[in-house]
Parts: C-alpha cells; sequence; structure tokens
C-alpha cells in the first residue's frame, strides 16, 4: 500500500509506536490471551514501513476477505485498538516518542517521511486527546504552510492550533477547580454552592473532547458523592451509564499521567446506596476492577490506593450486612461461611498495608484509612477482636489529633459506636457519641453513617437508663429518615430489644 494511501487506525497506532511501546502493548495482549489482536499486531509490525491494505490484512488474519471475514476484520480492528488502554492508562505520552522522529527526519533531509509521520501522529493524537502531540503536529502543519506560502493551509492550520490550545487549558482548568473546590474542601458547601457547581461542570459534559467531557461527568458524580450527605442514590444511574459509555467507547483517551479516573470512578460506584455488595454482579465488578488496579503499574509504586479502596469497599458491605447484629450472643453463627473468609482475608490484607506503611513515609490520612478499615473489620469479626478493634480507633483518634479525617470521621465513630454497644458498654457509647458532635462541627460527614450513629445512642441510653425519651426521639429520627436498607437495620435492632415503639406500615425486616 502507498505512503498516501487509506490507512486503519490500528494501522497507524501500530506504526506510531516505538520499540518499548510495543513490546508493553504485545506483552499486555499475551497477558490477557488476547490470540487475534496480537496475531493482527504482529502482522501490522512485521509489514512496516509499509502497510498491506484492508483486503490484505484481512487474508493474513482470516485467510480469505469475504463478506464475513470483512466484517470481523472491521470488528478485530476497532477491538484491537480499544486494547490500547493499558497503554492509555501507564504510558499516556506514548505518542510523543513521534515528536523527536519528525525533528530527525527533517533533520536527515527526508521531509515526505517526516509530513506522512505528522499526518498519523495528528490523527491519533485526536483520536486519543493527546494534547501535545496534537498541538506539536498542528504547529508543524502550520510552519510547513507558511513556508510554502500558502495562506489558506496556514489559516486553517492555526485555527485547528487555537482550537487545540483552548481544549488543553480548559482541561487542566477544569481539573484545578475540581481540586481547589471538591477534593481538598474540609467544611460543608451550602446547597446554593453545590448547585453551583455542578452546574459549572455539567456545562462541560456534552464538550467535543471525550476527555473534558469523561474528567466532567466524574467530577458531577465527585461532587453529589463528596459534597453532600448522601451517596449516590438510583437517582444517579442515569449519570452512571453515561460516563460508562463513555469510557467502554473510547477506553484509548489518555489522561494525565498518575490519573486513574476508571479506578476511582469504579469505587465510588461500588461505594454507592445501589449496590448491592454481595449480588454475584458486584462481585464481578469487584474482581474486574482488582484486574485494574493490578494493570496500573504506578501503584506498584506506592500506597495502592486502589487495593485500599476495594478493601474500602468490600468492608463496608460487610459493616451494612451485620453491625446490627454483632452485639447477639450467637454472633458468631450468624455471619456465613465465606463472609467470615472474606473478613480474615482482608483483616491480613490490612495488616501486611500497615507493615509496609511503618517502613515508608507515607501520608497520615492513609495510614488513618488502613488502620480504619482494619478496625472496622475486627469489631465485625466479634468476640475478643472487638475490644482490640476498639482500641485500635481510640489511639488513632489520639495519635492523629491534628489531622483532618474529612468525611472518614463518621466512619470511625460509626464503628466505635458498633463496638462499645456490642459490648454492652453504653456509658462510653453516650461518651463517643457527645465527642462525635464536637468532632462534625462545621464539617461534612455521611448521612446514613449520621443517622446510625444517633440511633446506636438512643439505643443504648434506653438500656442503660429506661427513659421513655430516646425511644420517642429514635422513633422520629427514624420516620424522618424513610423506610430504605439503612434504617431497617435500626427497626430489627428496635424489634429484638423490644422498644416501646411503633413500626411504620410496610416495614420489612427481612435482612437476610
Amino acid at each position: 500500500m502507498a505512503l498516501g494511501a487509506d490507512i486503519l487506525t490500528i494501522q497507524k497506532f501500530i506504526f506510531l509506536l516505538d520499540d518499548f511501546h510495543y513490546r508493553e502493548f504485545k506483552n499486555y495482549l499475551t497477558r490477557i490471551n488476547a490470540t487475534l489482536p496480537l496475531k493482527l499486531s504482529e502482522a501490522i509490525r512485521k509489514q512496516l514501513p509499509a502497510f498491506d491494505s484492508h483486503e490484505q490484512l484481512c487474508t493474513k488474519i482470516y485467510r480469505a476477505a469475504g463478506k464475513t471475514e470483512k466484517q470481523n476484520f472491521n470488528q478485530l480492528g476497532s477491538y484491537t485498538f480499544k486494547l490500547s488502554a493499558n497503554l492509555a492508562n501507564n504510558y499516556p505520552e506514548y505518542l510523543q516518542t513521534n515528536i523527536e522522529k519528525i525533528q530527525v527526519l527533517i533533520a536527515a533531509q527526508k521531509p515526505d517521511e517526516a509530513v506522512f509521520l505528522n499526518e498519523q501522529l495528528l490523527d491519533m493524537a485526536e483520536r486519543t486527546n493527546d494534547f501535545v502531540s496534537r498541538i506539536f503536529a498542528l504547529k508543524f502543519m502550520g510552519q510547513l504552510a507558511q513556508m510554502a506560502k500558502d495562506v489558506q493551509r496556514r489559516q486553517k492550520a492555526d485555527e485547528r492550533l487555537m482550537e487545540a490550545t483552548a481544549d488543553q487549558q480548559l482541561f487542566y482548568k477544569i481539573l484545578s477547580v475540581f481540586r481547589v473546590s471538591v477534593e481538598t474542601v474540609i467544611t460543608p458547601k451550602t446547597e446554593e454552592e453545590v448547585k453551583e457547581l455542578l452546574n459549572y461542570f455539567e456545562s462541560f459534559t456534552g464538550h467535543r473532547c471525550v476527555s473534558i467531557r469523561i474528567l466532567s461527568q466524574f467530577i458531577c458524580l465527585n461532587i453529589i458523592s463528596e459534597l453532600t450527605s448522601q451517596k449516590l442514590t438510583e437517582e444517579d444511574n442515569e449519570r452512571v451509564e453515561k460516563i460508562r459509555k463513555e469510557i467502554q467507547n473510547s477506553p484509548y483517551v489518555v489522561f494525565p499521567f498518575l490519573m486513574d479516573i476508571k479506578g476511582r470512578l469504579e469505587h465510588m460506584l461500588l461505594n454507592s446506596t445501589f449496590t448491592d455488595f454481595f449480588a454475584r454482579e458486584t462481585e464481578k465488578e469487584i474482581r474486574q476492577l482488582h484486574l485494574h488496579y493490578d494493570s496500573v503499574k504506578f501503584w506498584k509504586n506506592y500506597l495502592n490506593v486502589g487495593q485500599l479502596n476495594l478493601i474500602a469497599v468490600q468492608s463496608t458491605g460487610l459493616l451494612s450486612k451485620y453491625h446490627y447484629q454483632v452485639h447477639l450472643s450467637d454472633y458468631q453463627k450468624i455471619i456465613e461461611k465465606n463472609d467470615k473468609v472474606l473478613m480474615d482475608s482482608l483483616i491480613q490484607k490490612c495488616r501486611q498495608i500497615i507493615a509496609k506503611l511503618a517502613q515508608k513515609n507515607e501520608r497520615p490520612f492513609e495510614e488513618i484509612s488502613v488502620k480504619m478499615l482494619y478496625s472496622a473489620l475486627l469489631i465485625l469479626s466479634g468476640g475478643e477482636q472487638i475490644a482490640e478493634g476498639l482500641r485500635e480507633l481510640e489511639a488513632m483518634l489520639t495519635n492523629y489529633q491534628q489531622v483532618n479525617f474529612k468525611r472518614s470521621t463518621s466512619s470511625i465513630f460509626m464503628c466505635l459506636m458498633v463496638g462499645y454497644f456490642s459490648i454492652k458498654d453504653y456509658a462510653k457509647c453516650g461518651q463517643t457519641f457527645k465527642r462525635y458532635l464536637k468532632s462534625i462541627k462545621g464539617k461534612m460527614f455521611f448521612e446514613g453513617n449520621h443517622v446510625k450513629i444517633q440511633s446506636y445512642y438512643y439505643l443504648s441510653q434506653w438500656l442503660a437508663t429506661g427513659s421513655k425519651q430516646y425511644p420517642a426521639k429514635l422513633r422520629a429520627l427514624l420516620i424522618e429518615e424513610g423506610n430504605n436498607g439503612s434504617q431497617r437495620t435500626i427497626w430489627h435492632m428496635v424489634k429484638h430489644f423490644g422498644l416501646p415503639i411503633q413500626e411504620p406500615e410496610g416495614l420489612v425486616l427481612d435482612l437476610k
């Protein structure tokens, strides 16, 4: 095939890879047992610097180029290019090695080859949203047009260049606003402030640039999850499906190095209220997320936040399932065998991470996150481990008094309340509740945890004093919150302890 002929996207992709990145891509295909994508990639690479025609390449893969073979071949090319997501995640600047190649070709007096390479680079840079490569390619085009005194071609290149630089600037402006107004926020924002932020970021969810669309959609979900008292609910499902479709359709789009949007998004969704932690589909998603985190190489140099996120997701599921039963005398018989194995496995993983943290100078918040999960799992394990979990949590609150726990505060106190309630230390429940109210003053917290903490307080004080005010306050709280899974666990405890509270009509207490 001549250089000027129509070249498939997958051919351009393989052509633009240097030896290192091609080996990485090839090794990845081998690792995931992608036999046909590997065969296609090798066939393209072997033919370089020439290119097979579509029919020639199709015949090399399927030994024929009929209608069915061509249809399968087109699907294979698209699928193989999507597998470049592994390169995009680990080496987002992989196309930029071609910038130097173009300069070398010009210096070697091979302008035609340089122009051809630049054309392929520009096409792929626009597909992958590689701003640096895209801007370089357009500068090169514009300068060539200027030297040729082709005013029309130069003007067109300049217009595209202005668009490319505007996209790059907008992407990093959105990212900066997100980091300042969402990721580093400490005090709660008003409903109006949250609405203004959502409106700002939502204005970019239809942008022509895929990476800008994905980033802005991710931020909107993050705002709902982090800046409001509620986690994501089924009402946000449309947003979730939209961004998942964007990522699924364009997994090859690159983001800044060390930025794992897919990992953060999937963790956020697994931690949402509409996720059934113990459904088969959720188990499948957790396994897939494990594979994703394992494939992102930079996590191996730092505390594996991905692994920590998965531990958090699974621990949250276990806490939701068992917190209201830890106090029962036959609790060890209640825990399902698979869940007990999972608890023990997660505790061991936490111990391993804590041991690694002791050898490194990691950030306090990361150590807090691990120790909080470790303590929660000890408490959920029941028996003598409850006391150990409580000691760990109390020590953490003492040792890190100057650290802002952010929204983890409510989770820490939720675990303390479960632990003290389970060992029938109702006086400690009262003291812990007062400490909790003081600690969240002027800060953000999860509404679900907040309601449970109050409920444990009212339950413990009624059991300790028998005062009628506590059942009345608890019923008012639960009626206000409505009939959902989170509150049904508390109603289950109300029924178990025989509190003089009338259950609402239609309440379902079968939590199995």
